[in-house]
């Protein structure tokens, strides 16, 4: 089978990117400055960098809506069917009731520290997503095709 790779930037970040291959799900953070920004997928990543980096989660827009990456699992986030649970410490997503990912995490800040940065989900990622799951434009916004890197 053939390589699909994405490239994607991290929510917050100038400096990273996170490399997907999309068939095999093996993901690589990379340098900024090793991808041309214009084969940039529409998307984005985050981790945790607790006492060590955690694996990347991220988040990619298809042809056939978002698509949730997290770790070796694979989810098409739906409203109404998918919860994001974010606590000070911990983060939950669930999806028709099962659970389907967890992870310590440390609250984000820098709310004032920039002109855009007025509320927790202007620098946190996962605050950012529980508060879109269900937002129906949310859905429109994260379906389009792909850009491949190539």
């Amino acid at each position: 089978m053939v390589d699909k790779y994405v490239v994607v930037p991290q929510f917050d970040g100038a400096t990273e990117l996170l490399r997907i291959d999309l068939c095999s799900g093996a993901m690589e953070v990379v340098a900024a400055d090793t991808v041309d920004v214009a084969q940039l997928a529409f998307g984005m990543f985050e981790r945790e960098t607790l006492e060590r980096p955690t694996q990347p989660v991220a988040f990619l827009a298809t042809p056939d809506g978002p698509l949730l990456l997290l770790g070796s699992v694979r989810c098409r986030p739906a409203p109404g069917q998918t919860l994001i649970h974010v606590g000070s410490s911990y983060v939950q997503v669930r999806h028709e009731g099962r659970h389907l990912f967890g992870q310590h995490r440390t609250a984000r800040s820098g709310i004032g520290l920039h002109p855009y940065n007025n509320c927790p989900e202007d620098v946190d990622f996962w605050r950012w997503l529980e508060r879109q799951i269900d937002d129906p434009r949310f859905y429109a916004t994260y379906t389009r095709p792909i850009r491949y890197l190539g």
